[in-house]
């Protein structure tokens, strides 16, 4: 993968991440610029510490011929935490849509209960 073939790929996530923020909330915010930036950068530095995974591989020989694991396991698995945090923050994983929902239905719920006790009061 070359340079520009991930700049592309984290153009072409970004652009996706838009999408389906302007689907779900309408529009994309001001105030959400700020993570969104970080969000693109956590995508490139993902992008490139998986690019040097792919040419190192997983097990690096050291100097005497013990193996050793690549540390760049480590890092590209902490990139995809931070990018994880930062996705859910925009309510775009399966867990922060399953979240809204539940949210929806129980708010759905009290306000049936509230008319039906407001029914019954009239």
């Amino acid at each position: 993968m070359s340079k520009r073939s991930i700049e592309l790929n984290v153009k072409t996530v970004m652009k996706e991440t838009i999408e389906g923020l302007k689907e779900k909330y309408g529009e994309v915010k001001d105030e959400w610029n700020g993570a969104l930036d970080i969000l693109q950068t956590q995508y490139l530095v993902y992008f490139q510490l998986k690019e040097s995974l792919q040419q190192q591989g997983a097990v690096l020989t050291c100097d005497n011929g013990a193996l050793k694991v690549n540390l760049i396991i480590r890092c590209l698995l902490e990139e995809e935490v931070k990018i994880f945090k930062l996705v859910r923050e925009f309510g775009l994983s399966p867990s922060a849509n399953a979240k809204i929902k539940a949210n929806r239905e129980e708010n759905a719920e009290k306000e049936y209960i509230q008319a039906l006790l407001d029914g019954a009061a009239n």
